[in-house]
């Protein structure tokens, strides 16, 4: 009779509830990077000791696709392919899916990337069923999700470049998610302490040359199954799947770590890692997960009902937000024209973030807490900011002899002023790191070199003090900088560019979408001698005019306070550029046509600025402009009289090679005879 009940009670457990996925904590948040940039992660997370099985998967596929897959959910790969481990049967009426024998506690194999999201949105959804261990056939079958329900945004997953922008990373609130690259190499190679760059897990099932296979037919091996686990007590990150991870490869791939059986070795090493088409079904890649460490919040039910989402339903972004420096809206459309009334500024060949607001007050003195607090050798807080015109930031010093900043009532949204290049490029750094808060201006957190950092300031105070002269790339962005000081290209595009405009001109004269001055409620300038805003403030809050945005949805990109360009004036060595005008100047300073001139060493009431992300994981990349492109430019800005003439010139010069070859060809058939000989 106890034996019986047993098999009814297993019976019940196999069919009812979902197979426990098991999670261990990765502390020591805040960790050093493995290398700027690299590995740092400044949270608590959990993350799943095993990869993704197919006993787990299968109970995902059961309950969200048995009446149907839209999503192609299941591979044919997973039942045809060797190393599959789930079959897909039709029976009363619906789909049921089983796993293999002896392929329980495998891997899964063949999910896309797409796939996988769509399984942690499903997790996300029942977070509090799982919690609590409620039966499986409660579970919500829910798998999409948009911009605020769910895990991930699910909507543009068909469109790969679309999906690049609204499904780039995890939604806030996320319960579960696909651990990015530093969650990933923190969990495999970090010990609490110190990186193990070096560490090969003992029996990791990888495929060596020389040997063969690790393990026996079909070569893929159980979770956990003799291999040495890591520090923090995951099993199987390197060797026996490749697992996809959250970060985008450009230009739509998604990334993979970890090797796979099929791999050698050298494809576990830390900084190895590849890509693929997120919709793509591969026999080697598999996934894991991470989730929230803070079980009160997995303990609230997500704000969602029963059913499918529909896509029309589901909201449309291009903003993405980070929580140290405000909103960035996309700048898409690479390789635009450029505005051929204006020498052809605007041209971008790229995708890029740009903010949608200035640089504000509140922002800016998250920034001096974080590396201002001991001392503030590089003058990043200016007296001005406390005691001038436009100025929203407190100083004081306590007990201990330290810096506190305070944003000042009333100015918290408002830009931050009294701010110059230099400050600037080194506030791009510290988000470049990642905002470490160590309280010190230094390397890894302001300041840079050639090959760390957004900025190379290893110069600056040489050229601040005269020490030095400035040079034609003297502050310029490093390649594969995450954050950047717009040049004045990208930051023409944002505000002036509208490839919707009729005629063409697909620019405007000024960054509100029109070729008209900006009337009082669209931007902050003197109309008619008269200051818009005036005493106390003068500045208007950055989000104050939400109407007369640029076609990229930017704000005040004219009026307000002047923004700092990553260019030199008319390429002038040692005089930057300044766009936009500001609160204290007329229209013609929000006028296309218009770049004022900004020492390195100026910080003025009306100088503020705002600044770029990088559309790709990888960073910033510059991309060449075609020469058949560079060419048709030149020719346009060239007179009709000296463009006929190099016309002429051109036939005539045709013409006369012709010509002359054709004499040769003539004497040489005339005289071919004595030429041999």
């Amino acid at each position: 009779m106890n034996r019986l009940l047993y098999l009814i009670l297993f019976f019940i457990c196999i069919t009812e509830n979902i197979s426990a996925i098991d999670f261990v904590k990765v502390g020591s948040p805040d960790n050093k990077y493995f290398k700027p940039g690299i590995g740092k992660v400044r949270y608590e997370y959990e993350i799943s000791v095993y990869e993704i099985t197919n006993a787990e998967y299968c109970d995902f596929l059961n309950n969200v696709a048995s009446q149907g897959d839209p999503h192609g959910l299941f591979s044919p790969i997973m039942s045809d392919h060797f190393l599959g481990g789930i079959l897909k049967v039709f029976e009363k009426g619906k789909f049921v899916y089983r796993v293999k024998s002896g392929y329980e506690n495998k891997p899964v194999v063949g999910v896309t990337w797409n796939s996988a999201v769509r399984f942690i949105n499903w997790l996300h959804y029942n977070t509090v069923k799982i919690e609590f261990g409620e039966p499986f056939s409660s579970f919500i079958p829910q798998t999409e999700g948009d911009s605020v329900r769910g895990a991930y945004n699910t909507k543009d997953l068909n469109d790969l470049k679309k999906a690049i922008i609204s499904c780039r990373t995890r939604n806030s609130g996320a319960r579960y998610w696909l651990p990015n690259r530093d969650e990933w190499i923190k969990a495999c190679f970090f010990d609490g302490n110190e990186w193990n760059e070096d560490w090969i897990a003992k029996g990791t099932n990888y495929y060596d040359p020389d040997k063969g296979w690790c393990y026996p037919y079909p070569h893929i091996k159980e979770v956990g199954l003799g291999v040495e686990k890591s520090f923090w007590g995951t099993y199987d990150q390197q060797g026996n799947v490749a697992e996809w991870l959250e970060n985008v490869m450009k230009p739509t791939w998604r990334l993979v770590c970890g090797g796979s059986l099929i791999r050698p070795v050298s494809y576990t090493f830390i900084l190895s890692y590849e890509g693929d088409a997120p919709d793509k079904s591969i026999n080697t890649f598999g996934l894991r997960v991470c989730r929230s460490v803070d079980k009160k919040l997995r303990s609230i039910s997500p704000d969602i009902s029963k059913g499918t989402i529909e896509n029309s339903q589901l909201e449309d972004t291009k903003e993405a937000y980070d929580k140290n420096s405000g909103v960035y809206v996309l700048c898409d459309i690479p390789g635009n024209v450029g505005d051929r009334l204006n020498q052809w500024k605007g041209r971008v060949n790229y995708e890029f973030y740009i903010g949608k607001y200035e640089l504000s007050n509140a922002e800016y003195t998250r920034f001096l807490n974080a590396v201002a607090r001991y001392s503030d050798p590089y003058g990043l807080y200016s007296p001005n900011m406390g005691n001038s015109v436009c100025g929203g930031i407190d100083r004081t010093i306590d007990k201990n002899d330290h810096f506190f900043y305070k944003t000042k009532t009333g100015w918290e949204k408002r830009p931050v002023c009294y701010i110059g290049f230099y400050d600037l490029a080194r506030y791009a750094n510290w988000l470049h790191y990642g905002c470490p808060n160590t309280g010190r201006a230094e390397l890894g957190t302001t300041e840079g070199t050639s090959s760390q950092g957004a900025y190379d300031t290893s110069d600056f105070e040489n050229v601040r003090l005269g020490h030095k002269p400035a040079y034609q790339n003297f502050g310029k962005r490093n390649i594969g900088a995450l954050y950047w000081i717009p040049d004045e290209n990208e930051w023409y595009k944002a505000a002036y560019y509208d490839p919707t405009r009729l005629g063409n001109r697909p620019y405007y004269d000024y960054p509100t979408r029109s070729c008209n001055p900006p009337r009082k409620d669209e931007a902050n300038y003197m109309i008619d001698n008269e200051l818009v805003v005036g005493d106390p403030f003068y500045v208007a809050e950055v989000d104050a005019y939400p109407n007369a945005a640029s076609y990229f949805k930017t704000q005040q990109q004219g009026g307000n306070v002047w923004e700092w360009l990553d260019s030199w004036q008319y390429n002038v060595v040692g005089v930057r550029g300044l766009k936009g005008g500001s609160w204290g100047y007329t229209f013609y300073g929000l006028n296309a046509c218009n770049t004022d001139p900004g020492g390195l060493n100026d910080e003025s009431y009306v100088f503020g600025g705002r600044l770029c992300r990088a559309f790709a994981s990888d960073g910033w990349h510059p991309v060449k402009t075609p020469y058949y492109v560079l060419l048709y430019e030149y020719c346009m800005m060239l007179s009709p009289k000296k463009l006929y003439a190099i016309i002429l010139l051109i036939i005539g010069g045709g013409v006369g090679m012709g010509g002359i070859f054709l004499i040769i060809g003539k004497y040489i058939g005339k005289n071919k005879a004595r030429i041999q000989k």
